[in-house]
């Protein structure tokens, strides 16, 4: 396979309200056993050479996980050996959202996803991958039914616009040429989930000011970019990208990092850009800071 596929996943659980304790050991039996057959089912959706045994183990794979969250009390049950899924509660934890990718062949991955509402009785939504139907939607609010798939692995809790939101930082491969970074935004309307919240506020040199829903990082297939959330600066931090050849500019495919980064920090209801987070650059060799950013190649882990 040209993508690496092979994700694991440690589900930490922060919030004091998540307990498997408040699952009865008839329960608990019932879900081992899920997550048991979840886990075959899963090794072979997510790493068998063949494209048709992985879809195949897909279709047995989502009826097999519903069946399991129908279970009285799942919301509280981990699954934490379940390696193929990311599963994130969110810090209130008034949800969990569960997503996974596969590869069906030739470069092209789906996402499926769930979010799965706190309580003992099952109240989900399941997600439906319309990306293939988008492109650069970076303003458009979406439903549960249009939802651009991602790979989520990290959920930060917002207030803005008078109400909670949950800003979702996620992977997607995007396609043969080019990966993306995304941080998303998950609020809830009338009880229902919507994607996408103009919180994202970018301020120029010259003033103006411009808001997105969402916020994309397109770069090089099999390239490292970083985006993830610093807890001691409370800020989303990501690699700055350029392509190689400024013939190229727009061409997600030929990003690369540059060494530096910007972020993203929070204040006032919006996520406040900030062009450049640290004054100087470090080389591969963590040698003492150099006067220019250099393109960083030594790092090997696709998933920050």
């Amino acid at each position: 396979m040209k993508k690496v596929i092979f994700y694991i996943f440690i589900l930490i659980v922060c919030a004091h309200k998540i307990s498997i304790a408040q699952l009865s050991n008839d329960s608990k039996i019932l879900l081992n056993e899920k997550q048991d057959t979840l886990i075959r089912i899963g090794n072979t959706m997510l790493n068998d050479t063949n494209s048709m045994r992985r879809i195949d183990a897909l279709h047995r794979f989502i009826p097999t996980l519903t069946r399991a969250l129908r279970i009285e009390g799942s919301f509280y049950y981990p699954f934490d050996s379940l390696g193929c899924v990311s599963a994130l509660y969110a810090p209130d934890s008034t949800f969990r959202i569960i997503t996974w990718q596969v590869h069906l062949g030739k470069g092209l991955y789906r996402y499926y996803g769930t979010i799965q509402m706190e309580g003992m009785k099952l109240k989900m939504f399941p997600l439906f991958d319309a990306s293939d139907t988008m492109n650069y939607h970076i303003q458009d609010t979406l439903n549960q039914e249009c939802w651009l798939g991602a790979l989520y692995y990290k959920i930060i809790k917002n207030y803005a616009y008078g109400r909670n939101c949950y800003t979702l930082l996620g992977y997607d491969a995007y396609d043969l040429f080019s990966d993306r970074k995304i941080a998303d935004v998950l609020w809830f309307n009338q009880g229902y989930p919507r994607f996408g919240l103009p919180i994202f506020k970018y301020k120029y040199n010259d003033g103006h000011t411009a808001l997105a829903s969402r916020v994309f990082v397109d770069y090089k297939f099999n390239t490292t970019v970083s985006m993830n959330y610093d807890t001691t600066m409370q800020m989303i931090i990501y690699d700055h990208t350029e392509p190689e050849d400024s013939a190229q500019l727009g061409l997600g495919f030929s990003y690369l990092p540059d060494g530096t980064n910007e972020g993203f920090k929070f204040s006032g209801g919006f996520w406040n850009w900030i062009e450049k987070v640290f004054t100087f650059a470090i080389n591969e060799n963590n040698n003492p800071p150099v006067p220019q950013p250099i393109f960083d190649k030594t790092k090997d882990d696709r998933f920050k």
